[in-house]
């Protein structure tokens, strides 16, 4: 496992959708192992190891979306962040929830109830890494195989004039091209059946 780096021996830094669910433990797996990396996947350099949440939080009685970036590091505490962001954001909607409440009712509870119905669509950004799985062959040395098979420098462009690049056509240039929607295909049937009745009349007279 290694971090992936960019043509300029960057750390490559990815943005994608969190298709997880957007909750305190899952987000402390992603912490564990971006934040405080194995041993197998040493810090990448030059880049500080932090992960970022982009969050849009929406209030479901009332619609209304908020968006909120959490940046944690090794000793972040989610929990306490997202609860500050999330109180801080929607300070209208509890505020007028707390007036709401009877006078002998658990106000903890009640914001409580109200962060946790919060639905969230979360982007995150993290540092990209490979895991490359080598099969090594029985009774092969692994040090010499390693050597031999994985501790080869990355080939470069300047150093390898004789490479080049293919260019797919159906790749680059494809236009994708809508299917006739059936109502249409239908009517042009009914239309040709028609045609072919016609047809038929006509030899029978």
């Amino acid at each position: 496992m290694f971090w992936q780096t960019d043509a300029n021996d960057q750390p490559a830094i990815v943005t994608e959708p969190y298709e997880k669910a957007f909750t305190a433990a899952n987000v402390a797996k992603e912490q564990e192992f971006y934040c405080r990396p194995p041993k197998l996947l040493p810090p990448a350099k030059d880049q500080e190891a932090v992960i970022t949440f982009s969050v849009r939080l929406t209030a479901p009685d009332t619609g209304r979306g908020v968006p909120v970036n959490l940046t944690l590091n090794a000793d972040a505490t989610f929990p306490k962040l997202f609860d500050k962001a999330a109180r801080a954001a929607f300070a209208p909607e509890i505020e007028a929830l707390l007036k709401k409440l009877p006078k002998d009712a658990d106000d903890k509870k009640a914001v409580r109830k109200f962060l946790d119905s919060l639905q969230a669509q979360v982007e995150w950004t993290h540092r990209h890494y490979v895991a490359d799985d080598e099969y090594i062959p029985h009774g092969e040395d692994i040090e010499a195989f390693l050597k031999r098979e994985i501790a080869k420098s990355i080939i470069r462009w300047e150093g390898s004039p004789q490479l080049g690049y293919e260019i797919l056509p159906n790749k680059y240039f494809y236009r994708y091209q809508p299917p006739t929607p059936a109502r249409e295909l239908l009517a042009e049937f009914w239309k040709l059946e028609k045609e072919a009745e016609k047809m038929l009349e006509g030899l029978a007279k």
